[in-house]
């Protein structure tokens, strides 16, 4: 994470793996849908019992990446 650019051209951007992974599951959403990864899960499990669990397949990944859906609609 950081600057990147030169002078008058400068962007904070994050850059990596997990970015990367963050981005892909986030284009998994539908709307009023968050898509997010088993570790981000963990740290809402209690809030969002009735999330529906995947394994995607997502560019870049050899296996399948274990996520889960959180439908905000409800």
């Amino acid at each position: 994470m950081g600057n990147v650019g030169e002078e008058d051209v400068k962007d904070f951007t994050a850059l990596g793996d997990v970015v990367n992974t963050a981005a892909r599951l986030q284009a998994q959403a539908k709307e009023g849908q968050f898509v997010v990864s088993e570790g981000v899960f963990d740290g809402v499990r209690d809030r969002f019992p009735s999330s529906e669990h995947r394994d995607l397949e997502l560019k870049g990944k050899a296996g399948r990446v274990p996520a889960h859906v959180i439908d905000v609609r409800t």
